[in-house]
């Protein structure tokens, strides 16, 4: 099953923050496939992409909706139903791992086959796997370390097909072979009855990886919650002089420099400029990080998102439509979600040399063992050891 990329993550009027779990972990592991989140105003969550609905983020290039909420029971709610068939007419697919499958909604069927597009139930086995049939399988089965098989997995997974992608590799990959190569060998250690088993060290590999993305994950989130805050400071409207005695309201973007705008007591400023007539107290913490109100008279200079707190203003805009402070502090905050940090691309420039020579060192030594005369057992031994030390 393929689901096509990029994806609208829905979080809808979710009170559950657990119940998240699936559009969460797509915004962690599958960040660069993810155009947006979908969320009403009752939802107290975010996932801290930018907020779209259904024909916004069909604009912005999504190509399936991804209902990854969970809710008790497994079966949608009339809301969600709602909202998928506005995905389905706006020309998305859904994809779904409710219990209740999208299949069996007869007005999202007939919807999808209207619009030709497609619904997958991500519960649905592949064709021609024996799961579920109630049938004994013959053969042992071991069960070991839930942990790395429901955490680990997304990390080594995820870090070996990027490597191979990129055609080399990075810090991911020398741990998730560790993290392989640990748990493989003490399944088989304890198959045989072995002493020694080295659980501990696949957990520890693990708990390390869970710490870095989780310090990563949690300083995007932090950027892109002060991003949010600061989209919710734009004044859509401004309201314009279009001659000396008469105004109009218009829209942000039709202003340009030169024009004259009109602030009145309680409104945020849309545009940066100088304030031609008037006086005012103003609330310009966002730009200076001053929290008293700061005095503005004709001569002053004003920037978007400030708030005007007393008198009215008359402002001849300097920039507008994109060319605002503000506007150049939100695309710097963009580039800062967008870039990888400066010690990650130093630590990825380092790991071309020391995932090579670590690899090659493991080998040696495994070799250097068996040259000696040492069993093949304890020298594939030493060799992970060698490797997960290193």
């Amino acid at each position: 099953m393929t689901i096509p990329a990029p994806y609208l993550l829905y979080l809808g009027h979710s009170d559950d923050e657990i119940g998240l779990k699936t559009s969460r972990g797509l915004a962690a592991f599958r960040g660069a496939d993810c155009v947006g989140e979908w969320r009403h105003s009752d939802c107290p969550f975010t996932l801290g992409l930018p907020q779209m609905n259904a024909d916004t983020a069909r604009a912005a290039g999504a190509r399936t909706l991804v209902l990854g909420i969970a809710n008790p029971g497994g079966r949608f709610p009339g809301w969600m139903i709602g909202d998928a068939l506005a995905a389905i007419r706006a020309g998305l697919n859904v994809a779904c791992g409710l219990h209740e499958r999208l299949r069996d909604v007869p007005e999202l069927v007939e919807a999808a086959k209207a619009a030709g597009v497609q619904l997958f139930d991500v519960r649905d086995a592949p064709a021609g796997l024996p799961v579920g049939n109630g049938r004994r399988r013959a053969g042992n089965r071991l069960l070991t370390v839930g942990t790395d098989c429901s955490v680990g997995k997304m990390y080594e997974t995820l870090g070996l097909r990027d490597a191979l992608r990129a055609r080399g590799v990075n810090m991911d990959v020398p741990i998730s072979i560790g993290i392989v190569l640990a748990l493989a060998t003490s399944v088989i250690e304890t198959i045989n009855h072995a002493e020694h088993a080295y659980f501990d060290a696949a957990i520890m590999l693990v708990a390390f990886l869970l710490a870095g993305r989780y310090l990563d994950q949690n300083m995007r989130r932090r950027t892109r919650a002060f991003a949010g805050n600061l989209a919710a400071l734009k004044a859509e409207t401004a309201t314009k002089f279009i001659s000396p005695t008469e105004i109009s309201t218009v829209p942000a973007a039709a202003i340009r420099p030169g024009d004259i705008v009109l602030l009145r007591p309680g409104e945020r400023c849309a545009v940066d400029g100088n304030v031609i007539e008037g006086r005012s107290e103003v609330d310009q913490s966002l730009i200076t990080g001053e929290t008293l109100p700061s005095m503005v008279a004709p001569g002053s200079a004003v920037f978007a998102g400030t708030l005007i707190r007393s008198g009215t203003l008359r402002v001849r805009a300097s920039a507008a439509s994109g060319g605002t402070l503000l506007d150049e502090i939100s695309r710097l905050l963009d580039r800062a979600l967008q870039a990888r940090s400066r010690y990650l691309r130093l630590a990825e420039r380092a790991s071309r040399l020391y995932a090579p020579v670590v690899h090659a060192t493991a080998l040696l030594t495994m070799l250097g063992w068996l040259a000696y005369g040492a069993s093949f057992h304890d020298s594939i031994v030493t060799a992970i050891a060698v490797l997960i030390i290193t």
